[in-house]
């Protein structure tokens, strides 16, 4: 049943793939301090799909920014793997972005000079054992785009380039920042199939969305992050069948 959360102790930091222990972050804005994290605690186990549910501003992307290297905590301890995120030095957060995460971002971030294939062939540069630049867009479904520019692809196979640009360095754990936002329910319905078969082939899934529906049904655990805080969680299955939930996130 899903539950108010509750603090994860000693014995979860070493069981578990992903750890967030009492992670707080702070932005400093002039004489105002806004809290985006407040004492997080969660845990993603290797291979599994998990949520991170909750409103605009709930402090979402911090997670996945956090979690991919590219911001630091304020206090507390990031650990994956067994590795300590937040104690990582220039040197070792550039390898850990490199080798072991894929992060997809809201606004996908491609080049829009470069086809589809040369976008793809652009992040294979930077790997150790990269994939084939042909099969990884065959797998997200744009075998017959390679040869098309960004603009002259939908906002869904836009999204799908960048999953698999993402995909390219065969990384531990793939981050999607709100992966349906602005795409019609074809499109979404496409966006998480593919999702799931990304997670088949083993890669541990971690995405930030504010409408969980879809998200909900593919997820192995799921968070609801309300201004700062974990104030659920549960499996998917547990969080969709939530009166709370489904008055908040799914409408109903």
């Amino acid at each position: 049943m899903f539950q108010v959360y509750n603090y994860i102790g000693k014995e979860s930091i070493v069981m578990s793939y992903i750890t967030f222990q009492e992670v707080r972050k702070t932005y400093h804005v002039g004489e105002i301090d806004i809290h985006a994290l407040d004492g997080v605690n969660f845990e993603v186990e290797k291979g599994q799909v998990v949520i991170v549910a909750g409103a605009s501003g709930a402090g979402k992307s911090t997670i996945l920014n956090i979690l991919g290297g590219m911001d630091t905590v304020t206090s507390g301890k990031v650990i994956v793997d067994g590795k300590h995120v937040d104690a990582m030095n220039e040197k070792e957060l550039t390898d850990y972005r490199r080798f072991d995460i894929g992060f997809v971002f809201q606004f996908y971030n491609l080049v829009q000079n470069l086809t589809a294939l040369e976008n793809v062939e652009l992040a294979s540069e930077i790997c150790k054992d990269p994939l084939d630049p042909a099969t990884v867009l065959e797998q997200v479904g744009l075998q017959d785009r390679m040869h098309n520019f960004p603009a002259q692809l939908s906002g869904g196979e836009q999204q799908m380039l960048a999953m698999g640009r993402a995909l390219m360095a065969k990384p531990k754990i793939l981050l999607l920042d709100e992966p349906s936002m602005g795409l019609s329910p074809l499109l979404v319905k496409e966006i998480f199939r593919i999702i799931e078969e990304i997670n088949k082939q083993g890669t541990t899934i971690l995405l930030v969305e504010q409408n969980a529906k879809m998200a909900l049904a593919i997820a192995d655990r799921a968070y609801v992050l309300e201004t700062g805080k974990i104030t659920l969680e549960g499996s998917g299955q547990e969080l969709a069948a939530s009166e709370q939930v489904q008055k908040v996130y799914l409408g109903g």
